[in-house]
């Protein structure tokens, strides 16, 4: 009977592999590929967990979070939008001892400047949200008589994935939690990504990323 991984010549050495030798050969190349590909995102995103339990500040001061943020949301590392991710500290959050997140607000700015960050140190996947409010002229209305100044609240969206439907359902849990604890909705949201032009983006449903409910301003 005939080896099922060689054939054999007559004198019972190894002739050449089989089919069947050549798919195995291909299986372990992909599984050591993997293996050497899982471990090199390990080991340059392993550094965040050391930040577990500490203020966000600390955490984003640490030049490799500020350029994976400015990546995720195609912003300048030194611009003002990055004031949303240096102010008031929220803990950093480590889940699974892989997933790690944490939020922000700009120093005097809280509410209207807030950030959120999130990465997964075993994929290399992160995204990050900034959500803004303003009060623009245009969005002007009475309540009781007096003239108010409706606000309006954007959520920008970015990260490693290549689009909203490629955002891991992990990643995208973090952000709805966020969202919730904070009581957030939205007027606009937008997604960029990494593969995006700077000024590019897509503009997505806000009430599919808002808390039920009435806008904040018109309650």
């Amino acid at each position: 009977m005939r080896d099922i991984t060689a054939a054999l010549d007559v004198n019972g050495f190894i002739e050449r592999p089989t089919v069947l030798a050549r798919c195995f050969g291909k299986l372990a190349v992909a599984i050591l590929a993997f293996s050497a590909w899982h471990a090199a995102h390990a080991e340059r995103m392993g550094w965040a967990l050391a930040y577990e339990g500490k203020d966000y500040p600390i955490f984003l001061y640490d030049p490799k979070a500020v350029d994976l943020i400015a990546s995720d949301l195609n912003i300048a590392a030194d611009g003002n939008a990055m004031a949303a991710f240096r102010g008031v500290p929220n803990p950093v959050n480590v889940l699974e001892g892989r997933y790690v997140s944490s939020s922000s607000c700009q120093p005097h700015q809280c509410p209207f400047n807030r950030g959120f960050f999130w990465l997964d140190t075993a994929t290399g996947e992160t995204l990050a949200a900034r959500n803004t409010i303003s009060y623009p002229n245009k969005l002007e209305y009475r309540e009781h008589g007096v003239p108010m100044l409706r606000e309006y609240s954007e959520l920008i969206i970015g990260g490693s994935a290549r689009s909203v439907q490629m955002i891991s359902p992990e990643a995208m849990r973090a952000l709805r939690s966020w969202i919730v604890a904070n009581d957030l909705r939205f007027d606009k949201v937008q997604f960029r990504s990494h593969v995006m032009n700077r000024n590019a983006h897509i503009t997505l449903d806000p009430s599919e990323y808002s808390v039920p409910g009435s806008h904040p301003a018109t309650r």
